[in-house]
């Protein structure tokens, strides 16, 4: 009876690991991408990553948010 317990913790692991992998190599792609706009110099790429995904603006610009949702 435990052996077969242990089995189904070994087999529940290893499903776990194989989806942390996916996800590992999903990044590394992503970083991989990044890494090559930074290189090639698409600064656009860049700079709507920042405003888009951390809410950066340039120095002095002016940013408005349409509270409304639309």
């Amino acid at each position: 009876m435990l052996l077969v317990q242990q089995q189904a913790e070994i087999n529940a692991k290893k499903q776990e690991l194989a989806s942390v992998e996916q996800q590992i190599k999903i990044q590394e792609i992503k970083n991989d991408d990044l890494r090559n706009a930074l290189g090639s110099g698409q600064s656009d790429y860049i700079e709507k990553a920042a405003r888009e995904s951390l809410g950066y603006s340039k120095p002095g610009e002016r940013v408005f948010v349409n509270i409304a949702g639309k």
